[in-house]
């Protein structure tokens, strides 16, 4: 039998950064269960895919292999971690949640 593991989630008093903790990362667990054996493989393709389509880019100009297409995927990736780095949640989440240096130190 597998050890079990039991999740122990923050206490928070920001509505945002609980929903994240009580929902986000459920429904990106339980997303996870049901990919198959190989279908993470082609999860960035269409993680791209749909942001090329929420932000108006061609998602053909993402599958080519031109130097055209690299740049856009270059420039798509650094829109979405810029859009990340923007998010008020990531934010506080990151601030409330130690860094690996900080666990190190306290080794």
């Amino acid at each position: 039998m597998p050890a079990q593991i039991k999740e122990v989630a923050p206490n928070t008093t920001e509505p945002a950064v609980s929903r994240f903790w009580k929902h986000d990362v459920k429904v990106a667990r339980d997303y996870n269960k049901t990919l198959g054996e190989n279908e993470g493989e082609d999860l960035g393709k269409q993680f791209l895919e749909e942001w090329a389509n929420l932000n108006g880019i061609d998602p053909s100009t993402l599958k080519t292999d031109t130097e055209e297409s690299r740049l856009t995927q270059l420039q798509t990736l650094m829109d979405i971690v810029e859009d990340a780095q923007e998010d008020d949640v990531l934010r506080t989440l990151s601030m409330s949640v130690p860094s690996a240096a900080e666990v190190s130190k306290m080794e």
